[in-house]
């Protein structure tokens, strides 16, 4: 008995499905026992009087198994869409249909603006199974920042927020050799896309702590053995400093090493090495400002009232000084004459008294002024 030609058709579906369902059971299975069972190798390193061994052990990365198997149904329920169509099956094309909006509806999503988001996994959290050669834990993703995004159809994202954060460095008191010092700051920052996971265990203001600790950690040495005059002056020095320190690269203790003393730098992460900031908390350093060194209000005071005295002095040291000049030069110039000269040489008006004084040449006495004046300059030039 002849088949017909929509038999025909319906035969070839039926076995190009029943060949095409045996083929993913057959690749998944190669999948999880070739790729995804892996034995860890015994490795033996000598340290002295010690051995490290690391001891073989079976992990399934559910991770990697759901993407492979999510990529075989996208091909299958493909392959599906095509038969429905030859076939005009209705019903499995509405299925199909409904399929992918519900998939397109999970996989598309928007991350709010001034946010970023981290990948979660439904099957292994927020990292991977292996970590990396510094001993630290891997996301399965790297952060996402504000915009249209796809994800996994079994991640979810946790959202943070980039506003801008301020931690002030308040009148802080600070010793020194000589003597405390009161400090004023600002340090700007955020939270980082790099690891953006550890702002997920602690709170801000933990975050905020640990900060002023490592900025009191940074002052304290760098001003205990200095000269209160020196202190004084280092605003720009110090800021520089406290930038080094929080900017440089993130060290972590050497899984390998039984003591847990030696430091070693945190592996990159998505090629870029995390700072100090990023990996302890979680802070990116936008702005580092220290803007003011203070004695304290009395010691204040005290340097002014000796800076106000040696102005004086030098003020008074420089009158004299061009009295004697121009006692000098001008041996015939009487003692008013000589001070209306020294008022006009130091831009002060003549009193009152000294203008009932005769002048027999009010341009020679001009004259007399301005040739002290530069000849003043001159010789402070000279000098």
């Amino acid at each position: 008995m002849s088949l017909t030609s929509t038999e025909k058709e319906n035969v070839m579906i039926e076995s190009v499905s029943i060949i095409t369902g045996i083929a993913v059971i057959a690749i998944i299975c190669a999948f999880l026992y070739i790729k995804f069972v892996k034995k860890e190798k015994t490795e033996k390193k000598d340290r002295g009087d010690r051995q490290e061994q690391e001891t073989e052990g079976t992990r399934i990365d559910l991770e990697k198994i759901a993407k492979i198997t999510f990529i075989i149904l996208l091909v299958f329920s493909l392959f599906a869409l095509w038969t429905a169509t030859i076939s005009k099956d209705r019903v499995l094309i509405a299925i199909v249909c409904v399929f992918y909006g519900l998939l397109l509806k999970r996989c598309i999503f928007r991350i709010p603006k001034v946010c970023m988001a981290f990948p979660d996994s439904f099957f292994l959290g927020r990292f991977l199974v292996k970590k990396d050669k510094s001993g630290c834990q891997i996301p399965i993703g790297p952060t996402k920042t504000e915009g249209l995004r796809i994800r996994w159809p079994w991640h979810d994202y946790i959202q943070h927020s980039r506003d801008l954060q301020l931690y002030i460095i308040n009148n802080q008191k600070y010793q020194t050799k000589e003597g405390s010092v009161f400090i004023k700051g600002i340090i700007r920052f955020r939270t980082t896309a790099l690891l953006t996971y550890r702002a997920d265990e602690m709170t801000l203001e933990e975050r905020k702590q640990i900060l002023g600790d490592k900025v009191d950690n940074i002052i304290i040495p760098s001003l205990i053995e200095k000269e209160l005059k020196e202190v004084l002056g280092m605003k720009e020095k110090l800021t520089k400093e406290i930038s080094k320190v929080l900017n440089a690269p993130a060290k972590v203790v050497n899984p390998r090493d039984p003591t847990n003393t030696e430091l070693i730098e945190r592996e990159p992460l998505f090629g870029k090495t995390p700072a100090y900031t990023e990996h302890a908390f979680a802070s990116e350093i936008l702005e580092i400002n220290v803007s003011s060194i203070e004695p304290p209000p009395g010691v204040q005071e005290a340097r002014d009232k000796i800076s106000i005295e040696r102005l004086k002095n030098e003020e008074l040291e420089l009158f004299l000084g061009k009295d004697k000049m121009i006692k000098e030069t001008w041996t015939k110039m009487s003692d008013e004459q000589r001070a209306a000269v020294l008022q006009l040489f130091s831009g002060q008006e003549i009193r009152r008294d000294l203008k009932t004084f005769e002048v027999t040449n009010a341009t020679e006495l001009i004259k007399v002024a301005m040739e002290t004046l530069f000849k003043g300059k001159r010789e402070g030039g000279e000098k």
